[in-house]
C-alpha cells in the first residue's frame, strides 16, 4: 500500500522493476507500481542469480522502472 499525508491508498495494478545494488556482488529485486510503489521484495540475492531472475521477468513482459522508488528501507 502506498501512505500519503492523510490515508493509505492501494499501490497501483501496473508492475515493473527495479534493482538496488547493495554491494558490489549482491542486490536486491523490487516488484513496483507504475508510481515506484513496492509491492514486494526480494531477499539479497547474488548478481548472476539476479540477472537470471531479471531475464525472466523481462521475457514475462515485466519492464524496468526508471524514476525514484518508495520501498520501507
Amino acid at each position: 500500500m502506498k501512505r500519503d499525508i492523510r490515508s493509505f491508498e492501494p499501490v497501483g495494478e501496473e508492475n515493473f522493476y527495479a534493482v538496488i545494488e547493495i554491494n558490489p556482488g549482491t542486490v536486491m529485486i523490487l516488484l513496483v507500481d507504475a508510481e515506484g510503489n513496492a509491492k514486494a521484495m526480494s531477499a539479497y540475492i547474488g548478481k548472476i542469480r539476479a540477472r537470471t531472475i531479471l531475464e525472466q521477468m523481462e521475457a514475462s513482459g515485466i519492464k524496468k522502472y526508471e524514476g525514484i522508488l518508495n520501498f520501507p528501507l
